[in-house]
């Protein structure tokens, strides 16, 4: 057996605190099918991605029944060798041996099986997920990620230039901007990721502006903050993200000198308007805006339109690469929200795209892997192939 020999460290109980803190970051996080979770369904109902909900939850529901089938298959505890692989002890509390299970349930959907034809797979045998070749040429819909600190200057002009040419005062809101961006600034209020502020109107430094960059030139919300940007300062243990192009090169390095190297690329779920990150009430006084009536809002989670949110997401994910970095070493690429796990054949990708799935949607349980938006097993031609599209699969 896996577990044969291996003791639980003999002080892993005496930090009280510690124990403390895992209890409540558990609670907080259940999934989205619980019905005490504090974050997520949250998170999941200000999803505007197009079918963005209904394709979680078709994930959701094929991932479910790879877990039942991996129950019933002769290799039911493979998923322990993952946590034996990370040193992460059984022990360590009650979700260990459950996380380990739906990172290999995630991972073994996309590795060769018998999933497809048991009584578990069959209904799902036609999904468009499963199909990585056919999605990557229907590219889901995606709203320009970039922060404030990085947008292109030309972004805001339509902007600036009303403001200068046309408006009284900071309220004089054009009315075809309010009808598009009131009802998206309401479903985020009603899920929780914005709330009222109560800071004064003259100390708010945001303001929602309509941008057409949807479909058809289509309105969608975005939150001026450039005001905010010369206030940021940086820890010392923050990295900002890497290029593509370093992370394109490692991985062909990689490639050249294995052969039979197989790649995973995970991207971590996010909605189009924020990251599943946390913002202390410290924080959020300078993501406050005003939107097209003058009300003041503020945001409970990391928006994207705030300056350098990119580097705050790349640091937390980071984060949850950094307690086995003894075991990845260099096999893991990070880019923002981009994982590109690289294996040096079939088998060694499975074990370790299931070990970063374990690493980086485990405890603290906050991060959630997009299958959608992600492609598990594949060879560096077929990267390069989708990098090619231009329509930013591996920006």
């Amino acid at each position: 057996m896996v577990l044969n020999g291996w003791n639980p460290p003999k002080d892993f109980r005496a930090d009280v605190e510690a124990d403390f803190h895992i209890f409540c970051d558990r609670e907080k996080s259940r999934d989205a099918e619980s019905n005490h979770e504090a974050f997520k369904k949250g998170w999941h109902a200000a999803d505007f991605h197009p079918n963005g909900p209904e394709r979680w939850q078709e994930a959701q529901m094929i991932i479910s029944q790879m877990k039942e089938f991996i129950k019933t298959s002769k290799d039911s505890f493979k998923h322990l060798h993952t946590i034996r692989f990370l040193n992460v002890h059984p022990d360590r509390h009650r979700r260990v041996t459950g996380d380990a299970l739906d990172a290999r349930a995630m991972t073994l959907l996309f590795f060769p099986s018998s999933f497809l034809t048991s009584k578990h797979g069959l209904p799902h045998k036609d999904s468009l997920l499963l199909n990585q070749r056919a999605r990557a040429v229907d590219p889901p819909l995606r709203r320009p990620f970039a922060s404030d600190a990085h947008k292109p200057r030309n972004f805001w002009d339509e902007f600036d230039t009303y403001w200068r040419t046309h408006a009284v005062d900071i309220n004089d809101y054009p009315q075809d901007w309010d009808i598009a961006i009131r009802p998206i600034i309401a479903r985020l209020y009603k899920a929780g990721v914005i709330g009222p502020t109560f800071t004064r109107e003259d100390h708010i430094p945001g303001k929602a502006m309509a941008v057409p960059t949807g479909p058809d030139g289509a309105r969608d919300l975005y939150i001026d903050l450039r005001l905010t940007q010369p206030d940021i300062t940086f820890e010392s243990h923050v990295r900002h993200p890497p290029s593509k192009h370093w992370l394109l090169t490692q991985l062909h390095t990689f490639a050249h000198s294995h052969p039979r190297a197989r790649f995973s690329a995970l991207r971590l779920w996010s909605a189009p308007h924020f990251y599943p990150l946390m913002l202390g009430w410290d924080r959020r006084g300078m993501t406050t805006f005003t939107d097209g009536q003058g009300r003041g809002w503020e945001w409970l989670f990391v928006p994207k339109d705030m300056p350098f949110s990119e580097t705050s997401l790349h640091t937390a994910a980071r984060a949850r690469l950094a307690p086995f970095q003894a075991q990845f070493v260099d096999r893991v690429l990070h880019m923002r929200d981009l994982f590109v796990v690289m294996g040096t054949d079939e088998e060694d990708a499975l074990k370790m795209t299931t070990a970063v799935m374990f690493a980086v949607t485990g405890e603290p349980w906050r991060l959630e892997m997009d299958l959608w938006r992600s492609f598990i097993n594949v060879d560096v031609e077929f990267l390069d192939w989708v990098d090619g599209m231009g329509v930013g699969w591996l920006d």
